[in-house]
């Protein structure tokens, strides 16, 4: 059962810290779902496992397999909170009893939401006391941040102590809350911001074993960048960066530059209504879930001639599509609809006596195709499908 106790809380701007609104952050495998196996390097210092976790030992002595129990350690389905899935630190001990074992995430997003102050905090419990003798006057836990641009590792920090020898026993009682507060610069040196942290927890090499779980950091609101990379596709099947174009962003219109691209930046998290447009090609529009950095590749389908269409009315969407492709028809009964190649080479014929057809083309490859359908009155209607990543 979990516990409703909360181990240690640090800030390093009191300030910030009262004046800062909290927003949850996403840290990669933070409850410990992942089901890959530990990855036992037994001659190296890094042991990897599920969502980019690692434990790390400090090199070169002693060696790995002196300080880490590895059979006994990795994912523990069942052992977390909630009876979810966990991840148990064993180690064996040495002489020395220094500290030189670390449980660290995988690299942490932090540039939405930049500079700031950071919350960390996870859940913990043990099935093994230390000896109060090994212990007296050390600590348990301690965190490190290590910090990350665009050029790579930049540096870390130690936030000190967070668990004391004298504070184990509440470890041996179900799980705790441990929580510590990191600030971030606006910039660091040579002028580029973090773009990301990991999150170390730094412990001696002692016998014991630990059941970690449910990693969440919470932050600045997050802000985010889209960018559209539109093209024109004409009748010819020529690809043509679409210059010029209209984009319409939750209200706001924009107009692509020269290489087809126009980003509307510093968005929060939310949805987001967008509709792109040129003079003689289709129009797209849609929805738009904003929670990441990403680039949407639109592609305008030149308009197709009068009469190519007949007199079926159909939707083909999602186009480009990567998945599911839906074919709706209201006017009349589809009998049969026909995947084509830009060179008339039948892919797929259905036969079918409904308004609606489903199917899965993300078997096919990266590409423009046509979609030939026809009603029960032998009207037919040309369209082309976009197959897409």
């Amino acid at each position: 059962m979990k516990k409703l106790i909360t181990i240690c809380m640090m800030f390093f701007s009191a300030s910030a810290v009262l004046a800062q609104t909290y927003f949850p952050i996403p840290f990669p495998n933070g409850d410990m779902e992942s089901t890959q196996e530990i990855e036992v390097i037994r001659d190296g210092a890094i042991h990897t496992f599920g969502g980019g976790f690692q434990v790390w030992t400090r090199p070169p002595e002693p060696a790995v397999a002196a300080l880490l129990d590895l059979e006994n350690m990795g994912l523990a389905p069942a052992e977390g909170v909630d009876f979810s899935q966990a991840f148990r630190l064993a180690t064996l001990g040495t002489p020395d009893q220094g500290f030189k074992i670390q449980l660290q995430s995988g690299l942490v997003d932090v540039r939405p939401s930049g500079a700031g102050s950071y919350i960390i905090s996870y859940q913990v419990k043990s099935d093994s006391i230390i000896a109060e003798s090994k212990l007296s006057g050390k600590f348990i836990f301690s965190h490190v941040i290590s910090f990350w641009n665009e050029t790579g590792y930049i540096g870390e920090t130690g936030l000190g102590p967070v668990i004391e020898w004298k504070d184990q026993f509440l470890l041996g009682d179900g799980f705790v809350t441990v929580t510590d507060t990191v600030d971030l610069p606006a910039q660091t040196t040579g002028g580029l911001p973090i773009t990301d942290i990991k999150v170390a927890i730094q412990t001696g090499n002692f016998s014991f074993s630990y059941i970690f779980d449910d990693f969440t950091i919470q932050g600045p609101e997050s802000f985010y960048d889209i960018t559209f990379k539109v093209s024109n596709i004409t009748l010819d099947q020529d690809t043509v960066i679409a210059e010029n174009t209209s984009v319409i962003f939750d209200g706001a219109e924009y107009s692509t530059d020269a290489e087809g691209l126009v980003t509307v930046a510093d968005l929060p998290a939310g949805s987001y209504d967008w509709s792109v447009a040129t003079e003689g090609y289709d129009a797209q529009s849609g929805s738009k879930a904003v929670s990441k950095f990403e680039t949407i590749d639109i592609f305008l389908l030149e308009t197709l001639p009068l009469g190519t269409k007949g007199g079926i009315s159909a939707t083909v969407y999602p186009n480009p599509a990567s998945q599911t492709v839906r074919i709706s028809s209201v006017s009349s009964n589809l009998k049969k609809v026909e995947l084509m190649t830009l060179t008339g080479a039948v892919l797929m014929s259905k036969t079918l006596d409904a308004s609606n057809l489903e199917w899965n083309v993300s078997a096919y490859p990266k590409g423009v195709y046509f979609l030939k359908m026809m009603n029960e009155n032998n009207e037919v209607f040309t369209e082309r499908l976009i197959i897409a990543d």
